[in-house]
């Protein structure tokens, strides 16, 4: 069994798979530089297509960009120290695949609470997704 977990401000996430290795990340959406963060640690790429986005688009872009990015690094072992060299080719609200060498990567965005973005990222082989809340 492989599993990851994340928690921000209260809430928590687990992800469980049976044998690929998974991340997940989860994140409060609070105000932030995003603009200095996004410069420094996301790819001139990554910073482009988050800059052309329109303003009121931008905020929501780098919450998933960067949970997509901290759950694969965090599934891939490399942790945040990996965090500008692994680049995502992204679009808002869409699945994200990345392929490495011999590996193809699933990474899903998703909004599991108000203001609290997540995304997990697993080596893509034969899976189902379920969700379950604890309400504790």
């Amino acid at each position: 069994m492989q599993f990851n977990l994340s928690h921000s401000q209260g809430l928590a996430l687990y992800a469980i798979t049976r044998q690929a290795p998974i991340g997940i990340d989860l994140e409060y959406c609070q105000p932030l530089e995003l603009d200095t963060i996004a410069k420094s640690y996301f790819s001139s790429r990554e910073y482009a297509q988050l800059s052309a986005l329109p303003p009121w688009e931008q905020r929501t872009a780098f919450f998933q960009l960067w949970t997509c990015k901290e759950a694969y690094l965090k599934a891939t072992g490399q942790g945040l120290s990996g965090l500008e060299d692994a680049e995502l080719s992204f679009q808002c609200n869409q699945p994200i695949l990345k392929t490495t060498g011999t590996e193809c990567w699933q990474l899903q965005s998703l909004i599991p609470a108000p203001r609290y973005i997540a995304a997990w990222a697993v080596a893509r082989q034969s899976w189902a997704v379920q969700f379950y809340n604890l309400d504790l």
